[in-house]
Formats: structure tokens, sequence, C-alpha cells
């Protein structure tokens, strides 16, 4: 199984599955019957809003500080 994350997209309603490789085709297996926990799922909350295209954008108080700035000291 590659050690990545993957994306599974807000309206998809079919099965999930993991792909598992034997690289070793000499080792022994070591998956059993019964449950074995192979993967995670970490939900992740989905926020859909409009978005407004401008050619500029206006300047802000906060961002007088440069970088990283959150305007208070």
């Amino acid at each position: 199984m590659a050690n990545s994350i993957g994306l599974i997209d807000n309206d998809y309603r079919g099965e999930l599955l993991v792909a598992l490789i034997k690289i070793d085709a000499d080792a022994p297996d070591i998956l059993a019957n019964g449950p074995v926990r192979i993967a995670q799922l970490v939900p992740k909350v989905y926020y859909n809003f409009p978005v407004e295209v401008v050619e500029e954008l206006t300047d802000t108080v906060r961002g007088e500080g440069g970088w990283g700035s959150t305007g208070t000291k």
C-alpha cells in the first residue's frame, strides 16, 4: 500500500477500497481472516462558497504589518 494521502471528492457516494501490493513473493502473508486495520479515514469539513473574481484587492489595516501579521502588538 502506498504511504500517501488520498482524496475523496465531497460528492462521492461509492464504496471505498484500499489497494495492497505484496512486493516480496517469498514473504509470508500477514493478513488473516477477520478484521484487520489497514487504512485510516479522517473526515474533513468541506465548505462550498461562492468565489468573486476581482481585478485588484483593497488594502486593509491588518495587512500593514507584513507577512503573518495579525495587526496586534
